[in-house]
Protein backbone atom coordinates (compact mmCIF):
# COMPACT_ATOMS: atom_id res chain seq x y z
CA UNK A 1 0.00 0.00 0.00
CA UNK A 2 2.74 2.43 1.31
CA UNK A 3 4.51 1.43 -2.10
CA UNK A 4 1.47 2.41 -4.08
CA UNK A 5 0.73 5.49 -2.47
CA UNK A 6 4.68 6.61 -3.28
CA UNK A 7 4.20 5.84 -6.81
CA UNK A 8 0.98 8.00 -6.91
CA UNK A 9 2.65 10.61 -5.17
CA UNK A 10 5.27 10.73 -7.92
CA UNK A 11 2.77 10.65 -10.54
CA UNK A 12 1.05 13.05 -9.65
CA UNK A 13 4.04 15.79 -9.03
CA UNK A 14 5.14 15.04 -12.37
CA UNK A 15 1.26 15.57 -13.58
CA UNK A 16 1.15 18.77 -12.37
CA UNK A 17 4.74 20.14 -13.36
CA UNK A 18 3.54 18.73 -16.96
CA UNK A 19 0.66 21.18 -16.16
CA UNK A 20 2.65 23.97 -15.20
CA UNK A 21 5.06 23.55 -17.93
CA UNK A 22 8.17 22.81 -16.13
CA UNK A 23 10.67 20.93 -18.17
CA UNK A 24 13.69 18.84 -17.22
CA UNK A 25 15.64 21.29 -18.97
CA UNK A 26 14.04 24.19 -17.20
CA UNK A 27 15.92 26.05 -14.41
CA UNK A 28 13.69 26.56 -11.48
CA UNK A 29 13.99 29.88 -10.14
CA UNK A 30 15.06 31.18 -13.53
CA UNK A 31 12.39 33.22 -15.11
CA UNK A 32 12.66 33.99 -18.50
CA UNK A 33 11.30 37.48 -19.46
CA UNK A 34 10.27 39.31 -22.99
CA UNK A 35 8.33 42.84 -23.67
CA UNK A 36 5.39 41.65 -22.49
CA UNK A 37 6.66 41.60 -19.03
CA UNK A 38 6.32 45.41 -19.61
CA UNK A 39 2.85 45.90 -19.06
CA UNK A 40 0.40 48.37 -17.95
CA UNK A 41 1.27 51.76 -15.71
CA UNK A 42 4.04 52.16 -13.76
CA UNK A 43 5.36 54.76 -11.55
CA UNK A 44 9.18 56.16 -11.27
CA UNK A 45 11.93 57.97 -9.43
CA UNK A 46 15.34 58.91 -10.07
CA UNK A 47 18.44 61.29 -8.96
CA UNK A 48 21.59 61.60 -11.10
CA UNK A 49 23.67 64.91 -12.34
CA UNK A 50 24.20 66.43 -16.14
CA UNK A 51 27.51 68.65 -17.39
CA UNK A 52 26.58 70.95 -19.87
CA UNK A 53 29.00 71.93 -22.24
CA UNK A 54 27.81 75.21 -21.66
CA UNK A 55 29.68 76.61 -19.23
CA UNK A 56 31.12 73.04 -17.98
CA UNK A 57 28.71 73.19 -15.05
CA UNK A 58 27.55 70.04 -13.41
CA UNK A 59 23.44 70.16 -12.70
CA UNK A 60 21.89 67.45 -9.94
CA UNK A 61 18.88 66.33 -10.96
CA UNK A 62 15.81 64.53 -9.71
CA UNK A 63 13.06 63.42 -11.18
CA UNK A 64 8.75 61.20 -10.70
CA UNK A 65 6.33 60.68 -13.25
CA UNK A 66 4.30 57.40 -14.68
CA UNK A 67 4.52 55.69 -17.51
CA UNK A 68 2.20 53.27 -19.61
CA UNK A 69 4.26 50.07 -21.23
CA UNK A 70 2.36 47.90 -24.09
CA UNK A 71 4.09 45.12 -23.37
CA UNK A 72 5.27 44.94 -27.27
CA UNK A 73 8.66 47.61 -26.59
CA UNK A 74 6.36 50.70 -27.00
CA UNK A 75 6.03 53.34 -23.64
CA UNK A 76 4.74 57.01 -22.97
CA UNK A 77 4.24 58.98 -20.30
CA UNK A 78 4.90 62.43 -17.82
CA UNK A 79 7.49 63.53 -15.69
CA UNK A 80 8.64 66.59 -13.63
CA UNK A 81 12.34 67.11 -13.65
CA UNK A 82 14.23 69.17 -10.70
CA UNK A 83 17.45 70.90 -11.68
CA UNK A 84 19.94 72.60 -9.03
CA UNK A 85 23.47 73.73 -9.43
CA UNK A 86 24.87 72.94 -6.75
CA UNK A 87 27.94 75.78 -6.60
CA UNK A 88 25.00 78.25 -7.10
CA UNK A 89 23.05 80.33 -5.17
CA UNK A 90 20.05 80.12 -7.84
CA UNK A 91 17.56 78.08 -6.81
CA UNK A 92 17.40 76.17 -9.31
CA UNK A 93 14.57 75.04 -11.90
CA UNK A 94 11.72 72.72 -12.50
CA UNK A 95 10.49 71.73 -15.89
CA UNK A 96 7.47 68.90 -17.00
CA UNK A 97 8.05 67.12 -19.79
CA UNK A 98 5.82 64.31 -21.85
CA UNK A 99 7.43 61.33 -23.41
CA UNK A 100 7.32 58.65 -25.88
CA UNK A 101 9.95 55.93 -25.50
CA UNK A 102 10.77 52.24 -27.06
CA UNK A 103 12.02 49.20 -24.63
CA UNK A 104 13.33 45.89 -25.29
CA UNK A 105 13.89 43.25 -22.81
CA UNK A 106 16.30 40.28 -22.92
CA UNK A 107 15.37 36.59 -21.47
CA UNK A 108 17.52 37.43 -18.68
CA UNK A 109 15.52 40.15 -17.45
CA UNK A 110 17.93 42.95 -18.58
CA UNK A 111 16.58 44.99 -21.07
CA UNK A 112 17.30 48.65 -22.61
CA UNK A 113 15.18 51.69 -23.39
CA UNK A 114 15.11 54.75 -25.40
CA UNK A 115 13.19 57.94 -24.74
CA UNK A 116 12.19 61.15 -25.95
CA UNK A 117 10.86 64.04 -24.06
CA UNK A 118 8.78 67.12 -25.22
CA UNK A 119 9.00 70.08 -23.07
CA UNK A 120 5.55 71.20 -21.55
CA UNK A 121 6.77 73.57 -19.05
CA UNK A 122 9.68 75.26 -17.59
CA UNK A 123 13.36 76.75 -19.24
CA UNK A 124 14.35 73.76 -20.25
CA UNK A 125 15.07 71.93 -23.48
CA UNK A 126 13.53 68.55 -25.21
CA UNK A 127 15.74 65.39 -24.90
CA UNK A 128 16.96 61.88 -25.75
CA UNK A 129 18.12 59.55 -23.06
CA UNK A 130 18.93 55.78 -22.78
CA UNK A 131 18.93 53.67 -20.29
CA UNK A 132 19.88 50.45 -19.06
CA UNK A 133 17.98 48.24 -16.70
CA UNK A 134 16.82 45.05 -14.74
CA UNK A 135 13.56 43.78 -13.76
CA UNK A 136 13.11 41.89 -10.68
CA UNK A 137 11.85 38.46 -10.55
CA UNK A 138 8.09 39.54 -10.82
CA UNK A 139 8.76 41.74 -13.15
CA UNK A 140 6.85 44.18 -11.77
CA UNK A 141 9.83 46.70 -11.00
CA UNK A 142 13.05 47.59 -12.16
CA UNK A 143 16.23 49.13 -11.35
CA UNK A 144 17.85 51.41 -14.36
CA UNK A 145 20.80 53.48 -14.95
CA UNK A 146 21.19 56.48 -17.91
CA UNK A 147 23.51 55.53 -20.98
CA UNK A 148 23.45 59.08 -22.84
CA UNK A 149 21.78 62.06 -22.73
CA UNK A 150 21.22 64.72 -25.36
CA UNK A 151 19.45 67.63 -25.67
CA UNK A 152 17.87 68.52 -28.75
CA UNK A 153 17.61 69.86 -31.35
CA UNK A 154 21.26 71.15 -30.02
CA UNK A 155 23.21 68.86 -27.60
CA UNK A 156 24.46 70.82 -24.60
CA UNK A 157 25.10 67.41 -22.56
CA UNK A 158 28.81 66.25 -22.03
CA UNK A 159 27.50 63.35 -19.26
CA UNK A 160 24.80 62.25 -17.61
CA UNK A 161 25.25 59.90 -14.39
CA UNK A 162 22.09 58.21 -12.84
CA UNK A 163 20.11 56.16 -11.48
CA UNK A 164 16.60 54.95 -10.35
CA UNK A 165 13.54 52.80 -9.80
CA UNK A 166 10.31 51.68 -11.77
CA UNK A 167 7.34 50.34 -9.73
CA UNK A 168 3.78 48.52 -11.11
CA UNK A 169 1.32 50.49 -10.32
Amino acid sequence: MRKRLLTLGFASILGIAAIVGLRADSSAGNPTFANNILNGSYAFHDEGSLNFTVDDIEELTAQVGVASYDGYGHCSGSQTITYRTPSSSVAGFVCAYKFKCTYSVNPDGTGTSDFHGTLTSGPCADYHVTLAFVLDASGHGARYVYTSAETTPTNIVNSVIGSGELTKQ
